[in-house]
């Protein structure tokens, strides 16, 4: 099961009809679980199990509401790219039909990037003294 988003809370929040016909075991199997990993990796967020960042290991002991951030920003990314990846099961970097275009662009939404940059071991944050 996600660690991050519920298949109920992707259901409630992407209305795509690939989503929503699934069950919810089915959902998290090829939507929710798959979204979560492939952020973890393209961000290089190195999470422990309980899902956090190694790097912020201490800092979200000190200051648990960065981690309520670091949280929601994680589940509100795997929204967006369930969403994402919902609309274009395929991959397409762009398609045309029947005279009507649209150009994905990279496969993760920028908002994800947005999202969950800031949590990655490039991180801006990363080493800043938290008091």
């Amino acid at each position: 099961m996600g660690s991050f988003a519920t298949p109920s809370e992707v259901k409630a929040r992407v209305k795509a009809t690939a989503v929503q016909e699934l069950e919810n075991a089915d959902l998290d199997d090829l939507f929710v679980v798959p979204a979560e990993r492939l952020i973890e990796e393209r961000h290089e967020l190195n999470l422990d199990t309980n899902g956090v960042p190694w790097h912020y290991r201490g800092i979200f002991q000190a200051r648990p509401d960065l981690e309520t951030r670091y949280r929601a920003d994680y589940k509100m990314a795997v929204i967006h790219l369930v969403r994402r990846m919902a609309q274009n099961p395929h991959g397409y970097g762009s398609q045309s039909v029947q005279g009507a275009s649209v150009d994905y662009g990279r496969n993760i939404p920028p908002i994800v990037g947005t999202l969950m940059n800031r949590w990655g071991q490039g991180s801006s944050m990363q080493g800043e003294v938290f008091r």
